[in-house]
């Protein structure tokens, strides 16, 4: 009877476990062709809930609708691709991708001596004034995947759909939104002895509650919450959040808050960072996270990704002398040099030499060879 009963949990554990296969399946299919969808201004204009600009569409077209705010579909759709508990960390496929990401620790590379560096920059060239050649590209799309391997994160190519609504100005506000949440709690007044002590004790406690809420009150924003992403074994979500990361840098005058609130720069440059050893004066100004993982540390494995990271630094530096100053500070130049002696891609290698082509810039008024000592 007991082998029975066995027998009959094991049978129904098998359905449960096909029956969320099917659905992380039909998921995952879904999300792909609507990260197809938004792949247009208005497929993407329509997801987020915001009409496309004026000048983009004929007045005929836009007739007599209500456009309101950003529609929920997109917050939810947030908080799903954010969620770790819809992954199944179990399945082989998702232990295969972090095994791929994983480094090995043999792996070193061999650019040790970093004064036989050459950009391949003459003077002429550092010197001229010229935008970045980074563009608006094609958006992200997603094939709907048909194997078995790739259901176990159905949420995968939300990020697609992301960098898909990045594009726009809207999409942009909507991820770089401040949202403010309190830890404050409020407190209730239970003097009852007079009308005149229950007025004061509730004066005192409202001055308490606005102290103790301006104190435990924090500001954040749906792009912060992504930059987590860039660190995942799931190549669809790195690509994704790159490319979204790239879009928001087209915003100039956000650059400010970029660089130093959420310290964008960071994030974008941890893809570039190896496995190489940084000498004592090499870290100095660098952030520790950057080169704290040693010989540990996996550079980027897909070129389209440190694409999308090169091209929003690119984007940072082009915003103004004051983000190219900053940059300049927290030692860049280190981390992009390292990347581009052992860069393969020539896509990726291009738009490297341009962000050195910026860093070794001298500015107006300044001495000349200034900007390379720093």
């Amino acid at each position: 009877e007991n082998d029975d009963d066995e027998n009959e949990d094991g049978s129904q554990n098998i359905e449960l476990a096909s029956q969320w296969n099917e659905w992380r399946k039909q998921v995952n299919y879904a999300c792909a062709l609507l990260a197809n969808a938004t792949r247009t201004e208005q497929g993407a204009a329509e997801f987020i809930g915001l009409s496309l600009p004026k000048e983009a569409v004929r007045s005929e077209d836009v007739g007599e609708v209500k456009r309101d705010t950003t529609k929920p579909t997109a917050t939810l759709l947030l908080s799903r691709f954010l969620n770790p508990s819809f992954i199944d960390a179990s399945s082989p496929a998702c232990k295969a991708a972090e095994k791929a990401f994983s480094v090995p620790k043999h792996q070193i590379s061999s650019f040790n001596n970093l004064d036989e560096y050459d950009s391949d920059l003459d003077d002429e060239e550092l010197e001229r004034e010229e935008e970045p050649t980074t563009t608006s590209e094609a958006p992200q799309s997603a094939e709907p995947t048909m194997k078995d391997r790739e259901y176990y994160d159905p949420y995968q190519h939300v990020a697609a759909v992301i960098m898909n609504i990045a594009q726009l100005d809207t999409g942009r506000d909507f991820l770089m939104r401040l949202i403010h949440s309190s830890g404050g709690s409020k407190k209730s007044n239970n003097n009852n002895n007079n009308n005149n002590n229950a007025l004061d004790s509730i004066q005192e406690n409202e001055t308490s509650e606005k102290k103790e809420e301006t104190a435990t009150t924090t500001s954040s924003s749906h792009l912060q919450s992504l930059l987590p992403q860039l660190a995942s074994p799931n190549v669809h979500r790195r690509r994704g959040v790159s490319g979204t990361l790239k879009n928001c840098c087209f915003s100039r005058d956000t650059s400010w808050w970029l660089l130093h609130v959420v310290r964008i720069d960071k994030s974008l440059l941890a893809p570039l960072c190896g496995p190489e050893e940084l000498t004592l004066e090499e870290r100095v100004g660098l952030d520790p996270d950057l080169w704290l993982a040693g010989p540990n540390k996996l550079r980027e494995p897909d070129p389209l990704v440190r694409k999308y990271v090169a091209e929003a630094l690119l984007l940072l530096l082009a915003s103004g002398r004051a983000a190219r100053e900053t940059l300049r500070e927290r030692r860049t130049y280190v981390i992009v040099k390292l990347a581009d002696m052992v860069e393969e891609d020539e896509g990726v290698g291009e738009r490297l030499l341009e962000i050195v082509q910026y860093l070794r810039r001298d500015e107006d008024g300044e001495e000349e060879g200034s900007s390379d000592r720093r």
